[in-house]
């Protein structure tokens, strides 16, 4: 009994164990999610593995001048909410801002442009440039934007960062057109003007014939005054002098001044009936402008030359020769100066000096004469002074004094002085004002100087005796002008313009630089040795130096009303030690030692302007 309870025992055992129920665990399931995004965005998340079922967020972020636009499984949502039940791909779109650029008339004309036409609106991507371009109608003119630019630049480029509207103003336009007979020059050819705009024009004899009126008006003044409501035509009328006009008794008076000859300073030259070098004249300075410069530029331009005569004083006689871009107005004032000259008896060069020639050398190689008359001593680079002005390039520009004593007179010539105008580079009006009362001075230095005496320097340059070294005459001028023009700004003399920001410091401070940066090239450099040319430019040292002279002895006008009155009688040297109080080797010491302060302390001399 025993043997078969225990195999009982044992098949119960084996039979509950076959019986009992095994647990099963599923496997986990695992899906991939790729984020991409295009231009203009970014994405919280590149993505990852994530499980089955797993609900996900992803912000998409759009950069600036962008907006989000949707992601590619056509969802707009942001932030985006993606479940996990297989392997995505989703990418993030962005768009450019748009806005819209609404352009409108005033007048009759048009505005062209590829996308835009008069009176709509086109909607441009952030970041779009469009040219505007104001077309007048036959018979109109522009005039100038309004709206989000106001001037009158034309075309306009347009940087599309907001919305934005132009509005483009036309106004009637009529044709003025002036000319001359033989015996004179005008001092504009004319042009298109607005409906009401005055227009000044100078008649101009030439030496030996006399004005004798208007065609097309009825004033009988040189200089008129003419108001554009029509179109009109004028021309300056001149006859050759009568003999017994330039007869005084049995005397001859060749220059018709009612001097004769034997008692005339300068028998040929209508300005100079006595000597008036260094003398201040009630005679305007005669102003000679290319025909190609507009009113707007010679109105600026005289103001400015009114203010400094005006300030140190109208020395004359004086011409200043103002050349524009187009060769054929150089041409024409070429010729206008050299009849003056040819009739004067002002030689420029020696020999065969002529009309012609003069014509020649003035505008080499864009002269309207035969090549017969350009001298045969000229190099193959060589390049006439007024073509040489009017070749000048914008930004650019160039003005200098070039004499003559010899003739009496102070001359002047500039290429054009763009500033007066609204001009692409934004350079305001006062950048050549500088430069014009920079040439007076000159003018003025030079008219306290008496002496003919004259030698040529070591960059063959002509200089008369008693002018100075270099870097003290151009370094007076550089310093003295922008110390006047921030005057007169200050004492409401000059009108300033809006997007000026002159001051004197920071145009010192500038110049300072240039000069430390120099100085490394020539530390042992003597002032009265700088010239045009060298390492180290005569303008900026020269600045500064005459800068310290002036605070040295707190007279900010000593230059002009004590020194160079003085060098006549005493000399160059002995007046600066008169004036200044050492001599020209101490000041040139003390002027090193000064160049080695901070920067801070050299600007505490210039006066807070």
């Amino acid at each position: 009994m025993k043997k078969v309870f225990c195999l009982i025992t044992f098949i119960s055992f084996i039979c509950c164990t076959s019986d009992s129920p095994q647990e099963v665990i599923p496997p986990t399931l695992n899906y991939t999610l790729t984020i991409k995004s295009e231009e203009g965005g970014s994405v919280s998340s590149t993505g990852g593995s994530y499980q089955s079922g797993k609900v996900v967020t992803i912000t998409a972020t759009a950069n600036p001048e962008y907006v989000f636009s949707g992601w590619s499984n056509g969802s707009t949502d942001n932030p985006l909410s993606v479940t996990m039940n297989s392997n995505q791909t989703i990418t993030a779109s962005f768009d450019k801002v748009t806005y819209t650029l609404s352009t409108s008339i005033e007048g009759e004309g048009t505005i062209k442009e590829a996308l835009i036409s008069s009176g709509r609106s086109t909607d441009y991507n952030s970041g779009s440039l469009v040219r505007l371009t104001a077309v007048p109608s036959n018979g109109w003119i522009f005039i100038g934007w309004t709206g989000d630019y106001v001037g009158e630049d034309n075309p306009i480029d347009v940087d599309v960062s907001k919305s934005k509207s132009f509005n483009a103003s036309f106004v009637i336009s009529y044709q003025l057109s002036a000319e001359s007979s033989e015996g004179g020059s005008v001092s504009t050819s004319g042009g298109s003007y607005a409906e009401g705009t005055q227009v000044s024009i100078t008649a101009t004899p030439n030496d030996g014939y006399e004005f004798i009126g208007w065609t097309g008006s009825e004033e009988t003044s040189l200089e008129i005054n003419i108001i554009l409501n029509s179109n009109i035509k004028l021309i300056a009328n001149f006859q050759p002098i009568p003999l017994e006009k330039c007869l005084i008794g049995n005397n001859y008076d060749f220059d018709c001044d009612g001097r004769v000859n034997s008692e005339d300073y300068r028998p040929k030259d209508p300005s100079q009936t006595d000597d008036v070098w260094g003398k201040i004249v009630e005679t305007k300075p005669e102003i000679f402008f290319a025909s190609d410069i507009s009113q707007k530029i010679r109105d600026g331009f005289m103001s400015d030359l009114n203010l400094i005569t005006s300030e140190l004083g109208n020395y004359g006689p004086l011409e200043w020769w103002i050349i524009g871009r187009d060769i054929n107005s150089a041409n024409e004032l070429a010729e206008i100066y050299c009849r003056r000259r040819v009739d004067r008896e002002q030689q420029t060069f020696n020999p065969n000096f002529y009309y012609e020639s003069c014509i020649a050398n003035m505008m080499y190689p864009n002269h309207n004469v035969g090549d017969q008359h350009v001298p045969s001593w000229w190099g193959s680079d060589y390049v006439g002074r007024f073509e040489n002005y009017r070749a000048i390039e914008p930004p650019s520009g160039n003005a200098g004094l070039n004499g003559m004593r010899d003739w009496g007179i102070h001359l002047l010539s500039s290429s054009l002085p763009y500033h007066y105008d609204d001009n692409e580079w934004g350079n305001p009006k006062e950048d050549y004002s500088a430069t014009l009362f920079h040439e007076y001075i000159h003018v003025v230095q030079s008219a306290n100087l008496y002496t003919t005496q004259s030698f040529v320097d070591e960059v063959n340059n002509t200089r008369r005796v008693g002018w100075g070294p270099t870097s003290m005459a151009e370094g007076a001028a550089s310093y003295i002008n922008e110390f006047l023009l921030l005057t007169y700004i200050k004492d409401g003399k000059y009108d300033e313009s809006p997007s000026s920001n002159r001051e004197l410091r920071n145009v010192m401070r500038w110049k300072m630089f240039n000069v430390q940066e120099m100085l490394k090239k020539c530390p042992n450099f003597k002032l009265q040795d700088l010239n045009y040319g060298n390492i180290c430019s005569p303008y900026d040292f020269g600045a500064w130096a005459v800068a310290y002279l002036l605070n040295k002895i707190d007279n900010q006008y000593a230059m002009q009303e004590l020194f160079w009155p003085s060098i006549n009688t005493l000399g160059y040297f002995p007046a600066f030690e008169s004036i200044f109080g050492l001599t020209f080797d101490e000041f040139n010491n003390e002027y090193h030692e000064f160049l080695k302060l901070p920067i801070e302390e050299q600007l505490l001399i210039i006066p807070d302007l």
